[in-house]
């Protein structure tokens, strides 16, 4: 929700910059995350 009105806010907004790596963190432990950071460092 919150990242819906911060990127329809009028000054700003919230955007996705070109060749970000998007992470869903939904489900994933800590140790998880970690495992798919360090993966997007090392290559």
């Amino acid at each position: 929700f919150r990242d819906k009105l911060d990127s329809q806010r009028e000054i700003a907004p919230l955007i996705i910059p070109e060749g970000a790596y998007i992470i869903d963190t939904s489900y994933l432990t800590p140790e998880e995350i970690l495992g798919k950071i360090l993966k997007i460092i090392r290559n």
